[in-house]
């Protein structure tokens, strides 16, 4: 009895012993704190490059203020009186290294190179001189202490404009290796564009004999085609001029081939050259287009005013033009285009000062009237210089339907340069218009930048020589090549095309057909090896893509069907995820 309530006790006592720990086991637990306060969480960043930093190819104000210095410092360098003069009198300048042309083959064989690689063509170098100067910063004092002259130092350049040896590319002394250009007989048309008949030059008969048959070279210019001497004039047996672009215009390419899987990218790059001065101005037509409206600021219609004013200096003297105002309709300064004399550009510049902002904004009906009359002249191209934000208050319209309705209108020989500034412009609507129909868009982020950005542009584009230019790339790589349109040549510019090329293509074979000042077809034909180009950076081939994407936009706003539209976005998507590109629109 007795061990049974010891037993009891302690069992109540533990109870309660337990009781009491559970009560105050808070009091006893251990928390464990960091050493180092908790860092928040780093969102992932992703760098994407604008799609249209890359098509539209805009430099920076310091680069263009930049090279517009080192154009003046290296021009006064060059062509002093006194330098000349020295050149000239003690006859030190190199001759330029011999053209040679061979003999390639007939008909087809000219798309199917079988003549061993010619010796590349080689610029003639010399040593560098030996330049003896001290540093300042590394003289000791006791010799800085000497009472002697010092000369700041100055940058160098070098000069490869003159052919003096002094001036020439670093190496050895050594002549220079001239182009070799590879001289064929071509016969026949591209299928499905006709060549030259016999009755269409002098001397051929008119008869039923006759009619089948075809005269013309592959890139299907209209003309008889003879032999290709590297852009000389040539006259064949039948009497007919062959004109070539090859002595006028430089085409370079670059490549970027493929880490895996083998192919690439290339960039060809279309310059006139120097030998180019020779070719007469294309006669051309412009329309300077002001947007004076409502949604126009004061700052903004003055900088379109200012700017438009002082483009009239850049006209061409071959030119005609006229000035169009407009807000929810046009007005137009002299009702018809006019020759460039003093009197019509005093007129226009008057016309221009007197505008004032008001009423609404319809920027399709405004332009399509002159897209749609375009020139009845076919020989001279209409240029539209359009300066608006694009944003419609009236008749208002999608902006993919008005691209495809000015691109429907569009015979063909109206290009659209659009200009704009400021934060509220409708980028996309003034892009697209430029890029489907021949032209380019130029826009200014700083507002203040829009006179002298459009001044530059068209004193840049005032001297037309290549009007409907055109490329042709055999051997199944123009499906990936960009832009497919070009757009008209201007004497210093350069245009390029960007192309990806398969596993196993060894070669670039490149056609370009234009018309010059004189209505003359020109033609200019191009072979290059792929393994022979410069290697450009990985960056190519996100230039590419940003064409390719370039390209779909335009093609997803000139349909209206919903599954080709679904489809081309889906490729757009996944090039810009490929690519590292971001797409604005």
């Amino acid at each position: 009895m007795k061990r049974s309530g010891y037993i009891l006790v302690s069992a109540l006592l533990s109870l309660l012993l337990h009781a009491l720990l559970l009560a105050c086991v808070e009091r006893f637990l251990v928390r464990a704190e960091p050493i180092l306060p908790a860092m928040p969480e780093r969102p992932m960043s992703l760098s994407l490059v604008n799609v249209d930093d890359l098509v539209l190819n805009k430099p920076t104000l310091r680069d263009k203020l930049l090279q517009e210095a080192q154009d003046r410092l290296r021009q006064a360098a060059v062509s002093g009186p006194r330098v000349d003069a020295v050149i000239e009198k003690q006859d030190l300048a190199l001759a330029n290294p011999d053209v040679k042309v061979r003999l390639k083959g007939l008909g087809d064989s000219l798309l199917k190179p079988n003549l061993a690689d010619p010796p590349k063509a080689m610029l003639p170098t010399a040593p560098p001189p030996k330049i003896l100067e001290i540093d300042g910063d590394a003289l000791p004092p006791d010799r800085l202490a000497l009472q002697r002259p010092f000369q700041a130092k100055i940058e160098r350049f070098d000069l490869p404009q003159r052919d003096l040896p002094s001036l020439l590319p670093p190496g050895p002394l050594q002549g220079g290796i001239g182009d070799t250009f590879d001289v064929s007989m071509r016969l026949g048309a591209l299928p499905g564009i006709p060549g030259l008949r016999g009755r269409d030059v002098d001397g051929l008969g008119d008869d039923p004999g006759d009619a089948g048959r075809r005269f013309g070279p592959r890139g299907g210019v209209p003309g008889l085609d003879g032999l290709a001497d590297a852009g000389k004039q040539v006259r064949n047996t039948l009497g007919a001029d062959l004109e070539m672009l090859d002595a006028f215009v430089t085409v370079s390419v670059v490549v970027y081939p493929e880490p895996r899987g083998g192919g690439g990218y290339f960039r060809a790059d279309i310059a006139p050259n120097r030998r180019s001065d020779a070719l007469p101005d294309v006669a051309k037509d412009i329309l300077l287009v002001i947007d004076h409206s409502t949604s126009i600021s004061g700052a903004k219609l003055d900088q379109f005013k200012a700017g438009a004013q002082a483009a009239l200096q850049c006209l061409n003297p071959k030119d005609r033009f006229d000035v169009v105002a407009f807000t929810d309709h046009p007005t137009r300064c002299f009702g018809t285009l006019q020759p460039v004399t003093p009197a019509t550009t005093d007129a226009a510049r008057s016309f221009i000062g007197r505008l004032v902002r008001g009423g609404m904004t319809d920027v399709f009906g405004s332009i399509a009237p002159f897209v749609e009359a375009n020139n009845p002249d076919p020989g001279r191209p209409l240029n539209v210089f359009l300066m608006s934000d694009g944003n419609s208050t009236v008749n208002m319209r999608r902006d993919d339907d008005v691209v495809r309705g000015i691109v429907g209108m569009n015979p063909g020989n109206v290009s659209i340069y659009s200009f704009s500034a400021g934060r509220k412009a409708n980028l996309f609507l003034l892009q697209f218009l430029g890029y489907l129909n021949r032209g380019f868009s130029l826009h200014e982020p700083e507002l203040t930048d829009f006179q002298a950005g459009l001044v530059r542009y068209l004193s840049t584009h005032s001297s037309l020589i290549v009007v409907d230019l055109r490329y042709q790339i055999p051997g199944g790589l123009a499906a990936e090549v960009f832009p497919k349109r070009l757009p008209h040549l201007y004497r210093g510019e350069t245009l390029s095309i960007f192309g990806r090329y398969p596993a196993g293509a060894e070669e670039l074979t490149l056609a370009l057909l234009g018309r010059d000042g004189d209505g003359r077809e020109r033609e200019l034909l191009f072979h290059r090896r792929f393994r022979d180009c410069p290697e450009a950076g990985e960056e190519l081939a996100q230039h590419w893509g940003a064409q390719k994407i370039f390209h779909l936009i335009g093609q997803r706003t000139l349909t209206t069907d919903a599954a080709t539209r679904e489809a081309l976005t889906g490729q757009i998507g996944a090039l810009a995820k490929d690519y590292s590109l971001y797409v604005p629109y």
